[in-house]
This record gives structure tokens, sequence and C-alpha cells, in this order.
């Protein structure tokens, strides 16, 4: 069948004209003739016959890459990846965990068994890559046997988030290593800096040693600092500890989830956002990187991921676990009426698109509205996200880079 994809969407940033497939992220830069053709063949009026005449390097990595509806890569609401919180059970009591609720160290972690079972209809619904969190997963005994069985269900990717506390010192490294794929060690303070108050004050030198003993081991580290209104400062010298301790990084933004609404006075002004951006855009261009873009509709809530919580709850993601968001119980539910509940559904429904301050944004196909579980812990699932301005001037500065990388 002629015609684009329905995931696929044509639009301009600043001088760009940019033609991206929502599903896969791919995102392709026209000229002025291309964004006519692409326009005249998504509104009918040329056949892909004659774009290709027009445009053959064009049609061919559309079909490469799923632009058209003959090779899209994957269908609406494919699933990709899940969270599985393997317990609820934590040695730490960190302001804004996304997870923190009134059950916490309460509620008992399931068997290994039903663990297992919750893994294999999660491969069975293509999950390909399954985040091992929880409460603290180290603390249950059997994790690296968790992480085999998600192997040998055929993910192929499996990482690991961990607060460091245990430093992993009753585990089975080498066995470990060979399941988990990366760790992420979450940071919080520096080694001769001032407590930054997200956790407790022992922590920064367990987080430290544990990511030491990982690397020593041969496991793949990712140091995962919080970021929040206490430490922005603190962004440089992070980026140069990973490149000390040879781990890379990702920066955690610290917000509001569907339970955890209580970020004390670490919540971000709009200056703070500006300030993240500034910073974050410095570590991108590190080394000569190149700027990259992505496109999307949505944050993937529901559509390309889930969240299994310690009891088998399953949820659109990891910060919208709240009782009206609920898809079902792994271990009651028919995986059918998972896939089909209503309010999954109205996962599957929410793009960008239906947010109405962000449906004529120049960035909306990048960012895809941002985060849904921030937007409902600050004013409504519809309403855009509160990092909005730091997303905003993010997408602002790889755009100019792009501009003047290919002196448009």
């Amino acid at each position: 069948m002629d015609g684009f994809a329905r995931s696929v969407r044509l639009f301009s940033v600043g001088m760009i004209g940019l033609i991206g497939n929502c599903d896969n992220g791919c995102v392709i830069g026209l000229t002025t003739e291309g964004v006519r053709d692409c326009t005249d063949f998504g509104n009918s009026i040329i056949d892909i016959g004659e774009l290709e005449r027009r445009q053959p390097e064009l049609v061919y990595a559309f079909r490469r890459y799923g632009f058209l509806d003959e090779g899209c890569f994957y269908g609406k609401g494919s699933l990709r990846s899940a969270y599985l919180h393997v317990t609820d059970r934590c040695n730490m009591d960190c302001v804004g965990c996304y997870s923190r609720s009134d059950g916490r160290n309460k509620t008992p972690d399931l068997p290994f068994a039903d663990l297992c079972a919750i893994i294999d209809k999660l491969a069975s619904l293509g999950i390909q890559r399954l985040h091992l969190s929880g409460g603290e997963p180290a603390l249950r005994c059997d994790l690296c046997a968790i992480a085999e069985h998600a192997k040998k269900a055929g993910i192929t990717w499996v990482d690991l988030a961990t607060n460091g506390l245990l430093a992993f010192s009753d585990f089975d490294l080498d066995r470990l290593s060979a399941c988990i794929d990366d760790v992420f060690v979450s940071v919080d303070g520096l080694p001769d800096g001032a407590n930054r108050r997200i956790r407790i004050e022992s922590s920064k030198q367990s987080q430290l040693r544990a990511i030491c003993i990982l690397r020593s081991n041969g496991l793949n580290v990712t140091m995962l600092p919080t970021i929040h209104a206490k430490n922005i400062d603190d962004i440089p010298t992070y980026l140069n500890l990973a490149d000390k301790l040879k781990v890379r990084i990702s920066f955690s933004m610290l917000s509001c989830s569907a339970c955890n609404r209580n970020l004390e006075d670490l919540g971000f002004t709009k200056k703070d956002l500006l300030r993240i951006a500034h910073f974050l855009d410095i570590e991108s261009a590190r080394g000569g990187k190149k700027p990259v873009l992505s496109a999307r509709l949505s944050c993937g809530a529901g559509k390309t991921m889930v969240s299994v919580s310690a009891d088998g709850g399953v949820y659109p993601c990891h910060m919208l676990q709240a009782p009206e968001f609920c898809i079902g119980n792994m271990l009651h539910d028919p995986l059918v009426k998972i896939v089909e509940s209503h309010v999954r559904q109205e996962f599957l429904d929410l793009t960008v698109e239906s947010v109405e301050e962000c449906s004529s944004c120049t960035y909306a196909y990048l960012c895809g509205g941002g985060c849904r579980a921030r937007a409902f812990a600050e004013e409504g699932l519809l309403k855009k996200d509160p990092y909005c301005r730091m997303l905003q001037e993010h997408y602002a500065n790889v755009v100019r880079r792009i501009e003047e990388t290919f002196g448009g």
C-alpha cells in the first residue's frame, strides 16, 4: 500500500525540514525539494513511483527505516521494554523516590517462581529490554537467578538499578556479569562535597565503592546522579568523576511521580531548568560528539513500555504506579486482558497531539510531549511537562548545532 506509515510526521525545526518515524525514532533531514515532494506524496498528489523517480535515495531510506506502510517496523503499541520491581524493600528512604509509598518495606517479596512466570509473560509480549528495579534489588539473594531466567526467556538486554549501599559484597559477581548488561548506580553527593540531602550521608562512599567493585569484576556500570535544585552546579564535577572512574554517566532529574509528590525544597525553578539545559548541552558536545535527534509521538508510557510492581501489578510506566493507572496484574489476569485494557488503550491513543499546550510547539515531534508522569503529578495527564522549558532549550541548542554543522 502506498503512503507513509501512520507514525510518520513531516515537520520543520528552525531552518531544517525533517521527516520522522515516531515508531523507531529515525529522523531524516530534507532539502526544500524533499519537503515539497514528501508533502505531495503524503497528500496523495503523487504516488510512490513518482516520489522514487524524483527522490530515489530518499525512498530507499524510507523503505529501509520503515517510513512506508509496506515497511513499518512496529505496530501500534508494540511493547519493547519493561521495568520489573523485584522487591518493595529498600535500605534507604530517598526524597523524590518514584516508588516511595506507604507500602515500602511492608509488601512481601514475590516468590522466585512467580517472578519467573512474570518474566516469561513479558518475554511472550515481545519485551527485549528488562530493567530490574525496586526497592533495592540487591536485597534479594536470588537476584542473579532472576536475571539469568530473563536471559533464558529470550530477553536480550537486562539491566539493574541499585543504590550501591550494599556494594554487592555477598554476590557472585562473575555470575552477575554474565547476565546483567549494565548496572545503574544511583549517586548523590560527591566524595569531598556536602551532603545533598536526598540520601543518607554514608551512602556516598558506599556508592563509589560499589562502582569500583563492579567495574573491577567486569560489569558495565553507568553512574546515575540525581539532579535537584541543590546540586546543579555539581554537574561538571560528576562528569569529571565518571571520566576518572571510567564509567558511563546518565543524569536522573528529581521529579514528582504519581505516588510521590514530595520533593521538599529540592524542586526546580524555571531558572534552574535553563541552567540544567546549559550544563547538559555542554556534556552532549563533549569529545566532539555529533548532535542527535530522535522522533517521537509520546514518552512511550503504556505503548512501548510497561512497569510491573512488586506485587505483580502492571502500569504504563514506573512513575505512574497509582491505582487509577493499573492495567492489570501479571499473576492474576490473562495477558489479553492486560494488553487490551481500557487504561492501556487510553495511553495508546495519547500523543503529543493530544496535549493542547504541546501540539503546536516547534519541538513537539522531538520531545513527544515530555514525561506524562511529571505532567500528571503537577497539573494533569493532558497538561504540559513541568520541565518543558528545559526540553525546549535543549532541543533549540541541538538544532543550532546541527545548523552550524551542516551550514544551515
